[in-house]
Formats: structure tokens, sequence, C-alpha cells
């Protein structure tokens, strides 16, 4: 019972999060959210200049889906011969496939354009909802669950929350940076990844007593 209490935060959080997204969705779909895009848009490039530029294709880079794939790899043999733990690469594999897969099915429903002014990368396929951000949120959220309890130190935990939402934040940034994505689909990208994360979550912590690994 005490499980299940705790687990309605997430839950609530996931659907809140879902409506958050749709209300985003109203505004890019009706053409309502130029103003923000363009605001944000402005301020980030602001900040262009040869310094900054390789930081932001880097971070670019690490949410290709080529390097992600990678990264998750490396991250799954960590879960299963270091931690060991059957039950945490389920989580972790139920997150890195279904929020992947949504957002391929939001932006064939969607279908919108990318900016096609002053990029300093190319890219290929939809916009909304950005898929660098969707999965940065995915993955350093998901491992930043799972990794939690094995750390024991308050300074650690600390750390890895802060680590985590930098590198969510810099991936997302980035996309706007270079200018292949609004910051209405970077926003999008967090809202619905963060709540697939969510439900992924509760429906893993709802049913784990349930099993035996």
């Amino acid at each position: 019972m005490k499980s299940t209490t705790r687990n309605k935060p997430l839950l609530a959080l996931s659907i809140g999060l879902a409506i958050c997204f749709a209300i985003v969705t109203y505004f890019v779909m009706s053409m309502q959210i130029t103003g923000f895009d363009e605001a944000v848009t402005s301020t980030v490039w602001s900040f262009r200049s040869e310094g900054v530029t390789p930081l932001m294709k880097v971070l670019s880079f690490i949410g290709n889906p080529t390097t992600v794939v990678v990264i998750a790899a490396l991250t799954a043999i960590f879960l299963f011969f270091v931690l060991k733990h059957r039950a945490e690469m389920i989580l972790f594999f139920a997150v890195m496939i279904f929020v992947p897969l949504t957002n391929t099915i939001l932006k064939r429903i969607f279908t919108r354009a990318r900016p096609d002014v002053d990029r300093l990368l190319e890219a290929s396929g939809h916009s909304f909802p950005s898929g660098h951000s969707m999965i940065a949120v995915a993955f350093f959220g998901v491992i930043t669950f799972l990794l939690w309890r094995h750390i024991s130190s308050f300074i650690g935990r600390i750390v890895l929350i802060i680590f985590s939402t930098l590198m969510i934040l810099g991936i997302g940034i980035s996309r706007i940076y270079v200018g292949v994505h609004y910051p209405s689909d970077v926003l999008g990208g967090f809202l619905i990844s963060s709540s697939i994360l969510f439900i992924c979550i509760w429906f893993w912590r709802r049913n784990k007593h349930n099993r035996s690994y």
C-alpha cells in the first residue's frame, strides 16, 4: 500500500506533463507560438561565437541516434555486469524504446518543417517535437533514477542531478543554437519525454514487487 501511495505523484506528474505538451502542441499547430520561438532563438543566437559553437556541436552530436545507441549499449552492459540488476535494465530499455518510437510517431503526425535560416548544421526530417531533446530527457533521466540509490553520499547525488540537468538542457539548447529546431520543438520534446519517463517509472515500480528476477 505504501508503494502504491508513493507512486501516485509520478502518475499525476506524468499526466500533467502530457497535458502541458498538448497545450504546447495546440499553440504550435495554430501558429500562435511564433513570438516565443523568435524571442528565445534570438537570445540563444546572441551567444554564437567561435568559442561556443564547437561546444554546441559536440552536445548536438551526443544527442544523435547513433551516438545514443552506443552510449545506451555501454550503459546496459554496466547495469547488467556491474550493478547486476536485470529489473533496472527492463526499465532502461522500456524508456529508451518508447521515447524514440513516440518521437517518430509524433513527427509524422505533426509534420512541422524545420527552420531553414542560418543553420550551422544540416538535419533532415520533421521538427516537432525535437528528437534530441526527447532522447536527452529519456537517457539522462532514467540513468539518474537508476543510479540514485547506488550513490550513498549527498554530494554525489547532487552532482548526478546537476550533471544530468546540464546535459539535458545543453543538448536541447544546442539544437536551437545550431538552427535546426525551434525552441517550442525543444520544449515539446522535454515535456512529452518527461511524461513517458515518469509513466514508465510509475509502471515499473508498481509492478516490481510482483516479479522475481
